[in-house]
């Protein structure tokens, strides 16, 4: 009780010094360095553990549940990129978390995708290894085992989200593989399949020439009963004509107004916090060229964070943005890619004004107060004092001038002290302070980011982990990795897009024009597979005739 009503306190303390409002949630563990943070951070980073998020569904979205949950039957649905796809998940699964306990299954095409909704691989959660050879030798591999037997057997839904990058080879093969493990003539052995995706975005990958969409599967008729175009869009909803432009894009069917409108955006956009927008690059070679040209072109010390992995490494690599080795200096620009509070989430973008332990950090900010570390002056006097971390030597005649050289006797005192209280902290605690910036909040906040842990578990069993910063550097990501990210700023470079939906899946990322700037841009570099096209032709031609007969 007394180590709470210290906490209440200092809250309070902070207040009374700064004078200023702020969010309780931000400033109470501002004060406490994540104190009750950790204790919510799963029901911030897995939406299946959201118990008192209120999820609201438009009239479209709350169908496709009702399908799900109220006439149990196997559905698509689908939509352009925004459409709020990952907010009906969200519903569904919290709806089968009180029908079905621990008989269903969330799972995505890939670990990123998989993370998103609290899930495993769908090859992880059926426990199919990479999928290699017949029905019968898989349906004997998980014979073998007892305990994946029972799973396949007492399944009662499964969830696929990105449905588009599964092949129709690997669903034809599962669908048999259901039939023989459960002894159930049904189609998918009786298990009721709710797919997710846009067909439109990122294609399986394969070696295959021929088009390898899983709606072309034998079994996908019989499975997939139903399907459900959403089409309210919620993530570029203030742009309205940016709406446009990008369905038109989805489909490869673009006026000379978007034409027009796509080449307007080859200029630049400057952002008065000076934040570059994130670039997208087809190839993970461009985006690794990218980050190291502009992490080697900052001056200043590099510091490494090794990543605390347990269990499977390439599981893990697999699953998570958050990497084994992050490289940082002063000055870097990176991504938040865990949920900290109800401001700083996933995908906000900030810059490492400097690198401090927790009680250096502590001590500025009570000397200088939080608003002022972007203060040229004042993180100029922060980084003298950082740099002496770990090192017990003393001042070289340099260090003596710019001390000398601080105005204020006060501060010139402090920064003095500082910098003999760092000689006895260690280099092992230092951690990136972060200004994060938000759209239309100039004053943006000033965060200490420490180790985060970030897990893959299966039915409430550890499977594997990594401790590591909650960050990555955000000058430049992959397309691929971007699919399903909205990103408030970004750059798209066009010139080696070679894939159907890429340039689609790219420009989607962003919210509005007024923040994506575009490079490279020729309208042949606007694709979309002729057999999707010709699917959710057939799609919407079925939907018009049901709506004809009623």
């Amino acid at each position: 009780m007394d180590e709470f009503q210290h906490i209440i306190d200092n809250v309070f303390s902070v207040i009374e010094e700064e004078g200023e409002e702020e969010d309780v949630y931000d400033l109470f563990n501002r004060v406490t360095n994540g104190y009750g943070k950790r204790k919510a951070e799963d029901e911030l980073d897995n939406p299946a553990k959201r118990p008192d998020t209120k999820i609201e569904l438009s009239e479209e979205q709350q169908r496709v549940v009702d399908l799900i949950i109220n006439e149990k039957k196997s559905i698509l649905f689908t939509g352009s990129a925004g459409t709020g796809k990952s907010v009906v998940l969200r519903a569904i699964v919290e709806k089968c978390e009180e029908i079905y306990r621990g008989d269903f299954g969330i799972t995505a095409s890939t670990g990123l995708a998989a993370l998103n909704i609290g899930g495993q691989t769908l090859h992880r959660f059926l426990g199919i290894r990479l999928a290699k050879g017949s029905v019968a030798t898989l349906a004997k591999m998980i014979n073998k085992n007892t305990l994946l037997a029972q799973r396949w057997k007492s399944l009662r839904l499964l969830i696929i989200d990105e449905i588009s990058m599964i092949d129709r080879t690997l669903f034809d093969k599962l669908e048999e593989v259901a039939r023989v493990i459960r002894g159930n003539t049904k189609p998918f052995g009786g298990i009721q399949i709710v797919a997710s995706g846009d067909f439109f975005q990122l294609p399986p990958v394969s070696k295959d020439v021929r088009p390898t969409f899983c709606f072309l599967a034998e079994s996908w008729s019989r499975v997939i009963k139903e399907t459900v175009v959403l089409k309210q869009v919620f993530r570029q909803r203030s742009d309205l004509e940016f709406i446009r432009m990008l369905n038109q894009i989805r489909v490869d069917e673009c006026d000379n107004d978007t034409l027009t409108s796509l080449k307007a955006l080859q200029r630049n956009v400057t952002y008065f916090d000076g934040i570059e927008p994130t670039q997208l690059y087809p190839t993970l070679k461009e985006v690794q060229a990218a980050n190291k040209e502009k992490l080697d072109s900052l001056p200043g010390q590099l510091y490494e964070f090794k990543s605390y992995d347990t269990g499977d490494k390439q599981l893990l690599d697999g699953h998570f943005l958050a990497e084994r080795v992050l490289l940082l200096k002063n000055g870097v620009q990176v991504m938040c890619i865990k949920n900290q509070s109800t401001q700083l989430v996933n995908g906000s973008l900030g810059t490492v004004l400097f690198l401090t332990t927790h009680n250096l950090f502590s001590n500025f900010r009570k000397f200088y107060g939080r608003l002022k570390f972007d203060n040229k002056d004042v993180l100029e006097n922060i980084r003298f004092v950082c740099k002496f971390i770990g090192r017990y030597e003393d001042f070289n005649e340099k260090d003596q001038i710019f001390i000398r050289d601080i105005d204020r006797e006060e501060e010139r005192k402090f920064v003095e002290k500082c910098c003999r209280y760092a000689r006895n902290e260690k280099h092992s605690d230092i951690f990136p302070v972060v200004k994060f910036t938000f759209r239309g909040d100039e004053r943006g906040l000033i965060h200490l980011v420490d180790r985060e842990t970030f897990q893959i578990e299966e039915r409430d069993r550890l499977i594997a982990s990594r401790k590591q910063l909650p960050l990555i550097l955000s000058w430049a990501m992959t397309i691929h990795k971007s699919q399903g990210q909205t990103l408030d700023r970004v750059k798209v470079d066009l010139k080696r897009i070679f894939e159907n939906g890429q340039m689609y899946v790219a420009l989607s990322r962003a919210t509005t024009r007024e923040r994506l700037e575009v490079k490279n841009f020729a309208s042949a570099k606007i694709k979309a597979a002729p057999i999707v096209k010709h699917y959710y032709e057939q799609v919407e031609a079925k939907v018009d005739k049901i709506v004809l007969n009623v």
